[in-house]
């Protein structure tokens, strides 16, 4: 497991429907979450309201709606089993850094997104979908 990550619920497909499954109640602000299927980290994201975000998903799945690769990626890999969502909540999403502004939630997701490069996530690819882009070192 990363680092201050918990496990909040899973998403489960009971027949036709799905759910959230919360194994403790999901935070309201800031966090990043993060989908993992088996040993494999599927996707991340950063959320300022965390509940809403992850009851977006359900809303998409309920609907069949498949407008972004994460969901129909989602939809196709409920039907093999449950999808269990971990979740890094901050308090206080910006830390200042030599008198600069940092917004945490969105570094982490950024950083979490590069080192694990996981498959539902479309941000930060090149334009052929392929590798992550990344930045040379100064």
């Amino acid at each position: 497991m990363m680092d201050g990550f918990a496990e909040y619920g899973r998403f489960v497909l009971e027949g036709s429907t799905v759910r959230l499954d919360e194994s403790q109640p999901l935070p309201t602000g800031w966090s990043v979450y993060a989908f993992r299927r088996g040993g494999e980290w599927t996707y991340v994201g950063s959320a300022k309201r965390t509940r809403a975000r992850l009851q977006g998903y359900l809303r998409h799945q309920r609907r069949g709606s498949q407008s972004r690769y994460v969901h129909a990626s989602l939809a196709e890999a409920l039907v093999a089993g449950p999808i269990a969502v971990f979740v890094l909540p901050f308090a206080d999403p910006v830390a200042e850094v030599d008198g600069l502004p940092l917004h945490m939630p969105l570094g982490v997701e950024a950083g979490l997104i590069h080192r694990l490069n996981p498959p539902w996530n479309r941000r930060g690819l090149d334009a052929a979908g392929g590798a992550p882009i990344v930045e040379d070192e100064p």
